[in-house]
């Protein structure tokens, strides 16, 4: 009986050891997805902030309304393209280090996707 009761005690520590390794690792992965993630949204905005900064100075030596109309317009469409890659972009951090595969639709993920035609985001 003392026999089992070791034998159950060491299988038991033996799998703690393995759940903890699991979890480490997952966690692990969490962090880095969430630095990527804060890489990712710094760069978007540092992107975009430079793109509004630009349209306003155009808009400030414009004479008439139909020039700041144009580029106003010239500013949503990127700006809505711009925020379309961004999500696919996310999309693909997401494929990237889902530990269960859920998102992985074509096994390994190489890299980021280009404009997905019909999002609704274009």
């Amino acid at each position: 009986m003392a026999r089992l009761h070791e034998s159950t005690s060491a299988l038991t520590f033996q799998f703690a050891k393995a759940d903890e390794r699991l979890l480490l690792r997952g966690v692990q992965s969490w962090f880095t997805m969430l630095d990527e993630c804060k890489d990712e949204v710094t760069d978007f905005v540092t992107m975009r902030l430079a793109k509004d900064g630009a349209a306003a100075r155009d808009c400030q030596m414009c004479t008439s309304l139909h020039d700041v109309l144009a580029i106003q317009s010239r500013w949503a469409a990127e700006a809505a393209q711009d925020l379309g890659a961004e999500i696919s972009r996310f999309w693909w951090l997401l494929a990237k280090f889902d530990p269960a595969g859920c998102l992985r639709t074509a096994g390994r993920v190489d890299g980021p996707p280009g404009p997905v035609p019909g999002l609704l985001f274009y």
